[in-house]
């Protein structure tokens, strides 16, 4: 009985690492996508015509500018993805417990199982953002996806409106938000 449990144990943590392969293989695909259209836009000559109409169709995106003068360390964007992961890993513990819970009523459950779905989109959505705008050559940057907002830090020495509109059609596209609710983080590297 105690080997039978064992090997169920052991298919389900298969069929875990399996499912987290095909979800990285996916995401990996739809940045490579995502990355190609990209690219195909900016060899058009008149890109810079289309970002800033972009920029006054999708209004101003909100910068806010980090107003230390201390150097940035590189560990920030680092840190902050860390904590974000680990964040998202406890709201997964928990929903996921309510989910194998024997108390649980089927409502529960499945308000459980979309919030699961939820995290697992935003999370998806977060690397594919952050790898388009590393595409677009910023040294490093940070997304945060919610219901209501979504937060990008980027390392950068400035923006301008033209570069802001890029960056916030960037998450609109991958994220499905609204530009209204981007917002913009200038991180200076120096």
């Amino acid at each position: 009985m105690k080997e039978r449990k064992r090997n169920k144990n052991k298919m389900l943590v298969v069929r875990k690492r399996q499912l987290g392969a095909l979800a990285l293989i996916m995401l990996i695909g739809v940045a490579g996508y995502l990355n190609v259209s990209i690219k195909k836009s900016e060899t058009d000559p008149n890109v810079s015509v289309m970002y800033n109409e972009a920029a006054k169709k999708l209004g101003e995106a909100k910068m806010v500018n980090s107003a230390s003068d201390e150097p940035v360390q590189n560990d920030y964007f680092t840190n902050a993805r860390m904590e974000r992961e680990k964040k998202r890993d406890e709201s997964v513990e928990m929903l996921t417990e309510i989910l194998n819970s024997p108390g649980s009523d089927a409502e529960s459950r499945q308000n459980a199982q979309e919030q699961i779905e939820f995290l697992a989109k935003y999370t998806d959505c977060e690397v594919a953002a952050e790898n388009l705008i590393r595409a677009k050559g910023y040294t490093d940057c940070y997304v945060f996806m919610g219901e209501n907002i979504t937060s990008i830090a980027v390392m950068t020495d400035g923006l301008d409106a033209t570069a802001a509109a890029a960056i916030t059609q960037i998450a609109v596209d991958t994220g499905g938000c609204t530009a209204e609710q981007v917002k913009i983080m200038e991180i200076n590297p120096n």
